[in-house]
């Protein structure tokens, strides 16, 4: 019986060492972060002028759809009905 909880405080003790614990967690949501990189202002595209051209350079936009966009113009920030 000894043994067995002198084996688990042992087996707990080299857990919290190998960086399983919090600080690992956080420090590797940290690190996933970091690496999410957002576009410069200057590649951002505004959809009420951006030329037919400029929306086919938008990844999933073709054709038809920047049409549509175009179509679709004044697209309000606050929706269709400006509220």
């Amino acid at each position: 019986m000894k043994r067995r909880i002198s084996l688990c405080i042992w087996l707990l003790a080299i857990a919290l060492m190998s960086g399983t614990g919090p600080n690992s967690f956080q420090e590797a949501v940290a690190q996933s972060t970091a690496k999410q990189v957002k576009p410069p202002a200057q590649d951002l595209i505004d959809i009420n002028t951006a030329t037919a051209d400029q929306l086919k350079s938008l990844p999933g936009i073709g054709d038809a759809y920047s049409q549509k966009i175009i179509d679709g113009r004044p697209i309000h920030p606050q929706g269709p009905t400006g509220k």
